[in-house]
């Protein structure tokens, strides 16, 4: 039986460990240079609380307000 490719590997540049070292350099410059950082703390609540919803909502079975 031959092997069918469904989906070749992503050979997008950045893609894998190059978006975290892209974010890690971010950061560390952010704290040794004073850069302003891309993302805030304010917005990282937002998303966890969006994450979060979507896990109760799945085991509620029912869609949430937020």
């Amino acid at each position: 039986m031959k092997a069918e490719i469904l989906l070749p590997p992503d050979q997008h540049k950045g893609f894998g460990g190059d978006c975290t070292h892209a974010l890690q350099s971010h950061v560390v410059s952010g704290l040794l240079c004073g850069t302003l950082l891309e993302n805030t703390a304010e917005g990282y609540l937002k998303v966890i609380e969006i994450e979060n919803a979507i896990y109760r909502s799945a085991m509620e079975g029912c869609k949430l307000e937020l």
